[in-house]
Order: structure tokens, then C-alpha cells, then sequence
């Protein structure tokens, strides 16, 4: 099982005006106006998202996409679901 987990503002980059983003993992800092960067950003988010499925269905293993505002608990009761389905 692959668990993608992001936040809200990850998946819909809802920002009030610009900003600066770091990375939490590099520390890259990146300025960014998004009413510039939204589309582009969702395009390559997509695309990313439909990679990493595509990879993981190719491998013969369950990808799922969790947001952090969803529960935990809920959403790996909706993961156990599939497999008794």
C-alpha cells in the first residue's frame, strides 16, 4: 500500500496573496504569487499524483491519497474497505 498524504493547501494552493514557501524536508525557500503559479502548480500536482498512480497500479499495489484534514482513522477504514470488497 502507498499513502500519499497532503495537506489541503498542497492539493489546492489556496493562498490569500504571495508568499514564501520552504520545503520542509531541504529547507528551499521559494517566493510565489499564486495567482501566477495556481495553474501550473495544480497541472504539475496532477500529473504527479497520476504518475505515482500509474506507477503503483503497474506494481500491483494500492495507492491511496490522503488529506490530513480527513481523520486517520477513517480514512484507513475506508483503505480496509476495498480490500474485503
Amino acid at each position: 500500500i502507498v499513502l500519499q498524504i497532503l495537506d489541503p493547501a498542497e492539493l489546492h494552493l489556496n493562498l490569500e496573496g504571495p508568499a514564501l514557501l520552504e520545503d520542509m524536508e531541504t529547507g528551499h525557500q521559494l517566493h510565489i504569487d499564486p495567482k501566477v503559479a495556481e495553474k501550473q502548480y495544480k497541472k504539475k500536482l496532477n500529473a504527479h499524483i497520476q504518475h505515482l498512480e500509474q506507477f503503483a497500479s503497474s506494481n500491483d499495489i494500492q495507492y491511496h491519497l490522503v488529506a490530513t484534514d480527513q481523520p486517520l482513522e477513517l480514512a484507513l477504514l475506508k483503505i480496509l474497505k476495498t480490500y474485503s470488497a
